[in-house]
């Protein structure tokens, strides 16, 4: 091999492998971000996270022995935080916000949210999981991710106790 096919060979694999470890590296920063922002409204509450999920622009966690549920979400240029006693929650369940193409005959999601039904008057507080408007087009883990956090505040608040990994 001459000098040229190996300078050459050398930067077109360089230039397949740089992208990629800057995903990797900005992914890491982004979950380091995320995480400092609900520890950080945990330790403002006398908490701490036993049990979180990170995904896209979202983040949420829990306390098991203190009932609290911390949430936070970047999108569309906003960010909302929810720091939630689960002791003033009744119930949760997901609401998932759809309209229907007729053309085609089939429905597409526009928001999933987790609802939080307070025991004060059924007050609801919502936390959107996903929106058609912010985040990707389709939908990749943020169903599961609802319903397993939906069974996770129904068994805190019946008194289970027990929270899923």
């Amino acid at each position: 091999m001459d000098i040229t096919t190996i300078v050459v060979s050398t930067l077109a694999i360089l230039a397949c492998i740089i992208p990629l470890i800057l995903v990797v590296k900005n992914k890491g920063k982004k979950e380091k971000e995320f995480k400092s922002v609900i520890f950080g409204m945990a330790a403002k509450s006398n908490a701490h996270i036993d049990l979180y999920d990170r995904w896209n622009n979202t983040i949420i966690g829990m306390d098991n022995s203190n009932r609290k549920l911390f949430f936070f979400r970047k999108a569309g240029g906003n960010e909302v935080q929810h720091a939630v006693d689960l002791n003033d929650i009744e119930t949760s369940s997901i609401v998932n916000t759809q309209h229907h193409v007729k053309k085609d005959n089939y429905n597409v999601t526009q928001r999933l949210e987790l609802a939080l039904v307070s025991k004060d008057r059924g007050k609801r507080i919502l936390l959107e999981f996903y929106n058609a408007d912010y985040d990707s087009l389709t939908i990749v883990d943020e169903l599961q991710l609802a319903e397993k956090w939906s069974r996770n505040v129904n068994a805190i608040v019946s008194g289970d106790g027990v929270v899923k990994k």
